[in-house]
């Protein structure tokens, strides 16, 4: 739930104004008493949920004679950043080994988002929505996040991450058997 302000502001036509009534998307949801010599007054309204809202009011004298009804004033309440949803990662990399990063986002109100990503310290260059490629090249070992973000239109930012292990590849030598030798059997060399 959230509490939305509301000003009024009457005309000064309305010189008798004695009350009110706010309408959320067409329903009474607030009344009261216009206090003497206001010009305007704000009221708080609490809405449900984030969304889409309109306001309007009408005034009333002592009569009462009612006011027509006035201009709607429409707001989106944004309150809650887009949900991230990370890709499956690789646990473990070496640094030679390249990897995609993937990922989705959806905003509260179905609006657009714009996401983005890093490894470690470093941006990653989206290759086309939701998809990204990690390059660990130049890193020491260690274990760096991928943290994809997403914004919504209203600056909101939500993000998940993952951590992967980059490591460095052990370089494996084969040795030939020197000239003569033959084999080694139970740690015996046997000399041919």
């Amino acid at each position: 739930m959230w509490t939305q302000p509301i000003t009024i502001i009457k005309n000064a036509a309305d010189a008798d104004v004695a009350s009110y009534n706010l309408f959320r998307n067409g329903t009474l949801v607030k009344q009261g008493s216009w206090p003497v010599g206001q010009e305007s007054i704000t009221v708080q309204d609490t809405v449900p949920d984030d969304g889409s809202y309109s306001w309007h009011a009408t005034l009333s004298d002592e009569v009462p004679n009612e006011s027509g009804t006035s201009a709607a004033q429409t707001v989106v309440l944004d309150h809650n950043a887009p949900v991230v949803t990370l890709g499956d990662l690789p646990a473990q990399v070496t640094n030679l080994e390249r990897f995609m990063v993937t990922a989705s986002a959806v905003d509260n109100l179905g609006g657009p988002v714009t996401m983005r990503a890093t490894f470690g310290p470093t941006p990653l260059q989206e290759l086309e929505p939701g998809v990204w490629e990690a390059n660990p090249a130049g890193m020491p070992p260690g274990t760096y996040q991928v943290v994809v973000f997403a914004q919504d239109q209203n600056g909101l930012e939500g993000q998940a991450s993952g951590g992967v292990e980059v490591i460095t590849p052990v370089a494996q030598v084969t040795v030939g058997l020197l000239p003569g030798v033959t084999a080694n059997v139970n740690g015996l060399w046997i000399v041919g």
